[in-house]
């Protein structure tokens, strides 16, 4: 570089204006321990006076800036991503590189940019980087992690000499505070950061949706450069306007949630993104469900709820019911959602972790299901008015309640019984909704006394308990000329000569169900 007097901080690469569109660049290498000496990050904040969120930097992950560390000093092969930064330079210099004009003079200014053949330098002074930093005049934009580990490497000469020289990209923009440079840096950050996992697609996405009035995109142009951001704004905007104790329901990172579902409405209905009408249309349609829908679901700690994947399975649901031509696809979608919500809390998929390994928890909910504990019974039996038959019901009943406290105590599992006849609540339909807690039982216990149709139906629906070893049968005859059904004396059935016979005799059928299922000996139950 004939010439050129370097600086300890100088900043040199090759100089490229106009770069897709906007940007003037610098693009070099430097020391790592240079450019984070130079640069300082802005933390992302929301400006209560402005409205607006001001910087773009997320909080430190300590740990991976120790990780960092250790790579740089200990590995022998190291390579690193390019690091971002933003240089705000005075109006007049920006101007020149936009116009293609000759720089202006710099002397006295604490960052100049001079050009040689080839080359662009960006200077720092030294003897302004106090300022420079305190002023947050070179922001860093992608890489803060890096230049935080790099603060920390061991000072003095290092040798080799290249030992940390990482390839950098220069943003050049205006000064600090302009709304227009401001948005720009955002916009350079939503863009490296946009792909990234749901945490960071969270900040990315508040990063660009929340810069001011005056910068924002007209609508057409937002919708044409990324309808799923523009489906994402449109929802946040509509969001905004909900109450809080309807806002609850979308739960924390609700704009990584958004841009998920708005990725799968852009791949099953691309229609719907067409034009930009049908994208509003969309928007105002799905998100009047979601708020039908999502207070509806069990706002409980482990619950559908409280999954990264709720939103998007409820606007899943809702699409699916739409394209069954449900009649109110909004109470299809609830009713779908709410067995849903049962079913995973039951089996632990709530557990699931979208950026751990999908074949490690694939083998764990299988073995999750094959070892799945019971925890309802759902028992089958005769609701007689009249004594003293009534009397004789009412004390198995007591008895079969002895009998699963006993198993609670030998296996620690606390078994819920569904005694359909004696719940409460409005007149509804029995029949589904007694199908529906057969299938959902994990043991199914069927009291044969008194010959009840209703009871042989129930237990002809629940022989497909049969094979997965969960179905247990009882009979205590009227009088001595009282059998079991012909049709049912076939499967095996413990006698009663009296209530006090059913802790002794059914609760080692039960524990060994327990037990079983937790040694993966039984099949899930029929419905899991």
């Amino acid at each position: 570089m004939p010439g050129i007097r370097r600086r300890s901080h100088d900043m040199i690469g090759t100089f490229v204006p106009d770069a897709l569109g906007f940007f003037s660049l610098v693009r070099g290498y430097a020391d790592l321990r240079v450019l984070a000496e130079v640069s300082v990050p802005v933390p992302m904040a929301l400006s209560t006076d402005a409205g607006h969120v001001t910087g773009n930097q997320r909080a430190i992950n300590e740990a991976h800036v120790q990780g960092i560390v250790k790579y740089l000093q200990n590995g022998t092969a190291r390579f690193l991503p390019e690091i971002v930064l933003s240089v705000r330079l005075e109006d007049d210099i920006i101007d020149a590189f936009r116009n293609h004009k000759k720089l202006p003079a710099q002397a006295g200014r604490p960052i100049t940019v001079f050009e040689a053949p080839g080359i662009t330098v960006v200077s720092p002074k030294a003897v302004a980087l106090e300022e420079i930093r305190a002023s947050a005049r070179i922001r860093r934009i992608d890489g803060n992690h890096r230049l935080t580990a790099a603060e920390r490497l061991e000072k003095g000469a290092v040798q080799p000499a290249n030992k940390y020289l990482a390839s950098f990209c220069v943003v050049l923009l205006g000064p600090v505070g302009e709304e227009a440079s401001d948005n720009a840096e955002a916009r350079v950050f939503h863009a490296v950061n946009s792909t990234a996992m749901p945490l960071d697609t969270e900040h990315a996405l508040q990063l660009l949706l929340d810069q001011p009035k005056s910068q924002l995109l007209q609508a057409d142009v937002e919708y044409a450069y990324d309808p799923i951001l523009y489906l994402c704004r449109k929802w946040r905007d509509k969001l905004r306007e909900l109450g809080p104790d309807q806002a609850k329901y979308f739960g924390d990172g609700v704009l990584a949630k958004l841009q998920a579902t708005a990725r799968v409405f852009r791949a099953i209905a691309a229609d719907s993104f067409e034009s930009r009408n049908k994208c509003d249309a969309l928007a105002r349609e799905s998100f009047s469900a979601l708020t039908e829908i999502l207070p509806t679901l069990d706002d409980h700690a482990h619950g559908l709820l409280s999954m990264s994947c709720g939103i998007e399975a409820a606007a899943l649901a809702w699409s699916d019911a739409k394209a069954a031509n449900a009649t109110t696809p909004s109470k299809a979608a609830k009713k779908r959602l709410v067995d849903v919500d049962r079913w995973i809390t039951r089996h632990g998929l709530n557990t699931l972790e979208p950026r751990g390994s999908l074949a490690r928890q694939m083998l764990d909910i299988h073995d999750g299901l094959r070892r799945g504990v019971p925890q309802r019974v759902f028992l089958a039996r005769w609701y007689p008015a009249a004594e003293p038959d009534k009397a004789r019901a009412e004390r198995r009943l007591e008895q079969i309640r002895i009998m699963l406290e006993q198993v609670k105590d030998k296996t620690a599992v606390d078994l819920e019984l569904v005694d359909m006849g004696t719940e409460e609540g409005g007149t509804v339909m029995i029949h589904p909704k007694m199908y529906e807690a057969i299938e959902s039982a994990d043991i199914i216990l069927v009291d044969l006394t008194g010959h009840r149709p209703n009871v042989c139906v129930e237990a002809g629906y629940a022989l497909r308990h049969r094979d997965a070893g969960r179905l247990l049968f009882m009979f205590q005859p009227r009088d001595n000329n009282d059998k079991v059904a012909f049709d049912l004396n076939t499967f095996r059935y413990e006698p009663l000569a009296e209530a006090a016979d059913v802790p002794v005799k059914l609760a080692p059928h039960v524990i060994k169900i327990i037990e079983e299922a937790r040694a993966g000996k039984l099949p899930a139950p029929a419905k899991s």
